[in-house]
């Protein structure tokens, strides 16, 4: 068994806006920066309901994240900016434009680097 330090469970809990019902989501994390918990679910994402759930917790100030999705031969499909705030961070990135593909989804910090990478699934 790897041990490592910076990995987990984060329990993500969401309200789907068109049908007010609450989706409880456990995901696996990893992160580089020991304090920072990232989870994004649901994986695989059905592209026709739209939204990748992400959240994004252990921040101590306010922070400014990149999230982009790429191909598999790195051709950048989406750019997306977020302000993280104290404490717990749950947002959604609209997937409705995403093909059928298995890509890749990076979070950034501007001075830190990449914090996270992962392969996403999108299905139709």
């Amino acid at each position: 068994m790897v041990n490592l330090p910076n990995a987990g469970v984060l329990t993500l809990e969401f309200t789907n806006p068109a049908t007010n019902v609450v989706v409880h989501s456990n995901v696996c994390y990893y992160s580089e920066v020991s304090n920072l918990k990232t989870g994004i679910s649901p994986n695989p994402v059905n592209a026709d309901q739209g939204i990748l759930n992400i959240a994004m917790d252990g921040i101590d100030n306010e922070m400014p994240f990149h999230i982009h999705i790429y191909t598999i031969d790195g051709r950048l499909l989406q750019s997306n900016e977020v302000t993280l705030h104290n404490g717990k961070n749950l947002f959604g990135l609209d997937t409705k434009t995403l093909k059928n593909d298995l890509v890749f989804i990076s979070i950034s910090h501007p001075e830190m680097g990449v914090i996270q990478r992962q392969k996403l699934i999108v299905k139709h």
